[in-house]
């Protein structure tokens, strides 16, 4: 749980103290430890919690807003997506992963929240025979890409040089592991894999953007080289997951 005062300082950091945010336990979260809700009828912001260690779930919840409110001006960047019985849940975990590196990464310039990031991403590379285990462990294709996407922006292009360099040996484990068994489905094959590489690799250009059309084009792009969806398939979700987003 996080203290009032640590919550109202991270939100003065992120110059969002004018939000109405309040944080709740919820027994019921289980795949992720905290997550945003909000009432619209009196324009207040939930982070629901459960299981957190450490203050930086709830950073990463304040980021979603920092970013969907300061950065974009697009609420939706901050909510969870609409109820629809349409929505693609597999391919909406994979966006979600994509669009957290776009927070992380923003809220990484904030010199009072690199260490978070830092600490979090480290947890995985101290912990590596463990969770080296779940990865073999997984059943899941799709829950392998969303570890490959997210550790594969988060270690190259959002951790400092300097950390980056300090664990460079446990990274290239972590993602050979992950690259090993996303080959064991046999769906994608070694040049899909290094082309979906390529692609994460274009975040180094775009972690700046604050354009929505720009950012939700890139996700489209990365999408793609999974193999998974068409194009037009791709485009009729992000119209579902981010309503209005090309009028912006």
């Amino acid at each position: 749980m996080i203290s009032k005062e640590s919550l109202n300082i991270y939100k003065k950091i992120l110059s969002i103290s004018q939000e109405n945010i309040e944080v709740e336990r919820n027994p019921l979260l289980i795949t992720r430890q905290a997550e945003l809700g909000f009432d619209n009828s009196s324009k207040t912001w939930f982070i629901y919690y459960n299981n957190v260690q450490s203050d930086f779930p709830f950073i990463h919840e304040l980021g979603h807003i920092y970013f969907a409110q300061n950065k974009i001006g697009y609420i939706y960047f901050a909510l969870p997506p609409p109820q629809s019985s349409e929505l693609d849940r597999t391919l909406g975990n994979l966006i979600n992963n994509l669009l957290d590196c776009f927070i992380n990464y923003n809220l990484s310039k904030f010199e009072e929240f690199y260490p978070f990031i830092k600490q979090n991403n480290f947890f995985y590379l101290d912990h590596l025979k463990g969770f080296q285990k779940q990865i073999e462990d997984t059943e899941s294709l799709s829950t392998l890409l969303e570890w490959f996407i997210l550790f594969y922006i988060e270690f190259r292009f959002i951790l400092k040089k300097g950390d980056y360099e300090q664990k460079s040996h446990e990274i290239e484990f972590l993602l050979e592991i992950l690259k090993t068994n996303i080959l064991s489905f046999d769906i994608l094959d070694a040049k899909k894999l290094e082309k979906l590489a390529k692609c994460l690799d274009k975040f180094n250009e775009k972690k700046n953007q604050a354009r929505l059309v720009k950012i939700i084009a890139y996700f489209v792009y990365v999408l793609l080289n999974i193999n998974f969806w068409t194009k037009g398939e791709l485009i009729k979700q992000m119209n579902l997951f981010f309503p209005d987003f090309n009028k912006f």
